[in-house]
């Protein structure tokens, strides 16, 4: 009994302490980094574009990969259709062949008319091993604004209230005038 007791200790021991290494992460084939802008604050409308390099971090060519845009809605806890930010956005973007060491330059255009705070991330797919690295996350702080146009605004607040002080002048006149004729 003791030796049972003992094969299934070890056995325990052997799976608790080896698992941890046969589940560790092989280091990436691919490094994403969204390069500019680095953080955006800014009003809605915003429109420019993303500047993302992918380097090959392996010892061979890769092929076929394709990189693409994910939004994060903060304030909200939910994801964006990427179509709503600009009809660029939700286009993939495919690198046919990245050499081992080698770079590759990535440009997505978007457009911001939301308010609120965001994170948008580049994820690359290699469709051959099934690896989806993704980059840093770009944060994105829209800030609401008023669309008015103050001087129009204070020229039409004058006009009305003008016209209104005119009206009240010319209709107590007016009562005036009636009150004499009787």
């Amino acid at each position: 009994m003791k030796k049972i007791i003992s094969m299934f200790a070890a056995v325990l021991l052997f799976v608790c302490s080896a698992v941890p290494a046969f589940a560790a992460q092989a280091p990436g084939e691919v490094s994403v980094v969204i390069n500019s802008p680095t953080a955006v604050e800014d009003k809605p409308v915003y429109e420019n574009n993303l500047d993302i390099t992918v380097t090959n971090t392996t010892d061979h060519t890769l092929n076929n990969l394709v990189c693409y845009l994910s939004i994060v809605d903060v304030d909200r806890g939910f994801s964006y259709n990427v179509d709503e930010f600009g009809p660029n956005a939700y286009q993939t973007h495919s690198i046919t062949s990245l050499a081992a060491g080698e770079s590759a330059s990535v440009v997505i255009p978007v457009k911001v008319t939301y308010v609120g705070q965001f994170k948008f991330l580049i994820s690359v797919v290699n469709p051959d091993t099934g690896a989806t690295p993704t980059s840093n996350a770009l944060s994105v702080h829209m800030i609401a604004t008023s669309h008015l146009n103050n001087t129009l605004v204070l020229a039409v607040s004058i006009t009305v209230s003008l016209v209104i002080i005119v009206g009240v002048f010319l209709l107590m006149n007016r009562r005036k005038q009636l009150g004499k004729q009787k």
